[in-house]
């Protein structure tokens, strides 16, 4: 996976709840060698008290939702 270029083609966050901010993340085009069956929405859970930017920066720090569970958003 070294070489593989991932496209986070769309970033949701839905900050209806008042507990937790929930980020989903929809990743679609994955080149080179890039894992097989990791295209979709990937989602994670933030306590309300982080602000976007911060969950942002967390995400550049490392913490990367390539990894986070996969789960689809709400549609309403």
């Amino acid at each position: 996976m070294a070489n593989t270029v991932i496209a986070y083609d769309e970033v949701r966050f839905d900050v209806r709840n008042k507990e937790i901010t929930e980020c989903y993340v929809f990743i679609n085009n994955m080149s080179n060698d890039g894992l097989i069956g990791v295209h979709g929405w990937h989602f994670k859970a933030f306590p309300a008290s982080m602000s976007i930017m911060d969950i942002m920066k967390e995400w550049a720090a490392g913490d990367d939702p390539l990894m986070w569970p996969q789960k689809s958003p709400k549609s309403e």
